[in-house]
């Protein structure tokens, strides 16, 4: 027996699934159906009693989101948000006494010329920042305002405030994981320290938001610990609202639960961009143990491998059927199994994940290696031509090439 070829053979076959499962996913975004089909079973999974909670007052942190109704009375619908209507929304924020809190907005200033109702806003958040930490977003800047942004970023310097990247790390709209970087903001909501000013004094705001993008990105990713979002989340329709909670202490995510543009999907449903936030503070304070990608990945190939092995027999029997009919049922049989294990495979996907924090989404490499396999049990046909042949294995080579690519 031939070890070599079995080993060369095998390696250049998973390279040419991860090619595949690449190309179908990260490129085209053909698979994202499969991706929101285990998210959604994942929810569904979820008992009732904890799906269904409402905010109560056990959470040390919270998400205090601005709705619709809120967002359409107060504010008129209109960004950026008026301003005397945000410094009196911060204000009885604050009357509350909590411990932090974070906005999850744009509060820059318009144009060079501050209004009335900025300064006043502006001299409020640097006054309270003695008793309140506050926490600002350090990522909403254009170069069509950058001077006004510049000197008004370092006016907040010179006060407690802090800046902060409020970054989420998303695949497909799909947040299952953080970067643990020290000026994230939540990370900077739980420390009580940013580098941002400081890198501030020395260089400009693009310098710095570039520099901080980059160590962002190369920061080790841990997986979200959602399990309190479903009670940590105030939906505020009016101002009047606020004085039903008791914030005294507390850690206040403020931001947008408005609009389409900031929402992403998570196994608890989609959530907006400031619940996550909260998510990932929560996730600090309350890591959670989790499976690294090793083991997902050979969960993975395992998984794959298996199904592999009902396709190749079935492959086998259909290349020396001897009749039209059987030919079919080995056809239909083919059908039925992709289909069979895809189900199977997005219901032991909720237990792995609420049990070991294994995100297992094995569709993708099923299909790869129904493709794989489908190719190769052709072969016979590609050797009658040297041209169809010389097609097959410059298209299989491509895959091949683009599997290498996707582990880098």
């Amino acid at each position: 027996m031939n070890y070599f070829k079995i080993v060369k053979n095998s390696i250049f076959s998973f390279l040419f699934v991860s090619g595949i499962v690449f190309l179908l996913d990260n490129k085209l975004n053909l698979l994202e159906i499969i991706h929101s089909a285990t998210l959604r079973n994942i929810y569904n999974s979820i008992d009732k009693e904890t799906k269904n909670k409402v905010y109560n007052n056990n959470s040390d942190s919270l998400a205090l989101l601005i709705t619709n109704e809120f967002y359409e009375k107060e504010f008129n619908s209109t960004s950026p948000l008026n301003k005397e209507k945000l410094y009196n929304l911060i204000k009885n924020i604050t009357k509350q006494k909590p411990k932090t809190i974070i906005i999850d907005f744009s509060i820059s200033p318009n144009s060079l010329q501050q209004t009335k109702n900025e300064i006043k806003l502006y001299e409020y958040l640097k006054e309270i920042s003695k008793d309140i930490n506050i926490v600002l977003p350090f990522a909403f800047f254009s170069n069509l305002n950058l001077k006004n942004q510049e000197k008004w970023i370092k006016d907040i310097c010179k006060s407690n405030i802090k800046l902060a990247i409020p970054f989420i790390t998303s695949e497909i709209g799909l947040v299952l994981k953080y970067n643990n970087f020290q000026n994230h903001i939540s990370r900077v909501a739980y420390t009580q320290n940013s580098s941002i000013c400081k890198s501030l004094k020395t260089k400009s705001i693009s310098e710095v938001l570039t520099n901080n993008k980059k160590l962002f990105t190369n920061q080790k990713e841990i997986p979200v610990n959602y399990s309190k979002i479903t009670h940590s989340t105030i939906y505020l329709n009016s101002m009047s609202e606020i004085k039903r909670y008791d914030l005294s202490n507390k850690t206040v995510f403020l931001g947008g639960g408005y609009g389409f543009t900031d929402i992403y999907k998570t196994p608890y449903s989609e959530r907006f961009g400031v619940e996550i936030l909260n998510a990932i503070y929560y996730s600090i304070t309350h890591p959670i143990e989790y499976a690294n990608l090793l083991n997902t990945s050979i969960i993975d190939i395992l998984n794959g491998l298996l199904f592999g092995f009902f396709i190749s027999f079935i492959l086998r029997k259909k290349s020396i059927a001897k009749t039209q009919n059987m030919n079919t049922i080995y056809n239909l049989s083919l059908i039925i199994i992709l289909f069979l294990f895809i189900i199977i495979s997005l219901s032991i996907s909720s237990i792995f994940f609420h049990k070991f924090f294994v995100w297992i989404n094995p569709v993708p490499i099923i299909l790869g290696m129904f493709i794989d396999l489908v190719i190769n049990s052709e072969k016979k046909d590609f050797n009658d031509s040297f041209k169809t042949a010389w097609f097959a294995y410059f298209l299989r080579s491509c895959f091949i090439i683009l599997g290498l690519y996707s582990f880098f």
